[in-house]
């Protein structure tokens, strides 16, 4: 299972990185045959202002199908709904 993390306009801290790809790999244990790749896209969004608004996307490519997409908006919060068993 590939797992790629993007951020914009921030740093990830390793800490939530490693939190994120043990939490999806923990997730995602179960369908990995089918799970071709997961992309996580963190944004900033009040970017010069500052602030706790981020964005949180997750991309779920399953073998021989369409993207699924889940995403959220708030802080560290954001990432930890992202990743919840939907």
């Amino acid at each position: 299972m590939n797992v790629q993390m993007l951020a914009q306009e921030f740093f990830i801290a390793p800490s939530l990185r490693d939190y994120l790809e043990r939490r999806l790999h923990f997730m995602f244990a179960r369908a990995r045959k089918h799970v071709t790749r997961i992309v996580v896209r963190l944004r900033d969004l009040n970017k010069p202002r500052g602030g706790r608004d981020k964005l949180c996307q997750v991309w779920v490519t399953l073998y021989q199908s369409q993207p699924i997409t889940h995403h959220e908006i708030a802080s560290f919060s954001a990432c930890l709904r992202c990743t919840r068993r939907q």
